[in-house]
């Protein structure tokens, strides 16, 4: 039997591990694939071709517009879910109206805890699950690697803010879900299988642009969400952070270390240039910001 339910894949490079997430999705409704570049056309499957790489939140975004069902399953490619685990998650969805974003008990590949989440947004450090956690229970944030939403409170809430290229768009939508009243939860009945990282092949570039990009999207977010005294406070810590794994990496000879550390810098230099001096929006600054990215 069918559930009532959409999954988006968003994919880049996304060949190698693709295969195995669309064949953990046998239950669902439909499945949309939005590629932003790089991955063979999957049999079965609604086939959105980006004509540039958008971005995570973007590219759902443009698959949202596609979908028929009352639900969305937002799922990485590089995740699988367990037998039963969407049929659970759909159920608890039904008891747990008020709830926006549902996700499953994440694992690796061996079984043990992948999930983390967070008590409130910003903290600088995520809680790990436990394997014998009773029942549901509601969290800040979780991030975005299997989502299930009610499509309703997606459209309601205003979709992914097109700004954020990559990283933080999930802590975004899940605070603004937040302030109008709704919750995240866990549903620890319903597993799903995270490899985390293999969504798409390791390169320089791939590198410099996540690493530039999660700095850039987490001082906009928290511009955004917390004003301009909070951005400056990540902008301090990311700037002494990254100048230590710079000098780190360069002492290890680690070149992918000095990369993702130099990317971090660029992009802290470049946003609190924007945000304290001529820009006086997050917006703003990330839209300049963006035109100055490797993306």
């Amino acid at each position: 039997m069918k559930l009532p339910i959409t999954a988006i894949i968003v994919t880049y490079h996304s060949d190698a591990v693709l295969a195995q997430c669309i064949a953990s999705l046998t239950n669902v409704e439909e499945i949309i694939v939005t590629n932003n570049g790089g991955t063979t056309t999957p049999e079965g499957v609604t086939f959105l071709h980006n004509r540039k790489n958008l971005g995570f939140g973007r590219a759902i975004n443009r698959a949202v517009g596609k979908v028929k069902t009352p639900y969305v399953l937002l799922i990485n490619p590089d995740a699988m879910m367990q037998p039963g685990a969407l049929e659970t998650l759909y159920q608890t969805a039904q008891h747990y109206p008020e709830a926006a974003i549902l996700s499953p008990l994440l694992e690796d590949h061996k079984g043990r805890a992948r999930s983390a989440w967070r008590i409130g947004h910003f903290e600088p450090r995520a809680l790990k699950t436990k394997q014998d956690i009773a029942g549901v229970f509601c969290v800040g944030h979780i991030a975005a690697a299997v989502w299930l939403i009610s499509l309703e409170n997606l459209k309601k809430i205003g979709l992914f803010d097109k700004r954020i290229f990559l990283f933080f768009e999930d802590d975004d939508l899940s605070l603004r879900f937040r302030n109008a009243g709704l919750c995240t939860i866990i549903e620890p009945a319903a597993r799903a299988i995270h490899l985390q990282g293999k969504s798409s092949p390791k390169s320089a570039r791939s590198i410099f642009i996540k690493n530039f990009h999660y700095v850039s999207s987490e001082l906009y977010v928290t511009h955004k969400h917390c004003g301009k005294k909070a951005a400056f406070r990540v902008w301090l810590r990311s700037l002494n952070n990254n100048f230590f794994r710079l000098f780190s990496a360069l002492l290890r000879l680690d070149r992918f270390a000095a990369l993702a550390a130099l990317a971090r810098l660029s992009a802290a230099a470049i946003y609190i240039k924007l945000i304290f001096s001529n820009t006086s929006t997050p917006q703003g600054a990330v839209a300049q910001l963006d035109r100055a990215s490797v993306s």
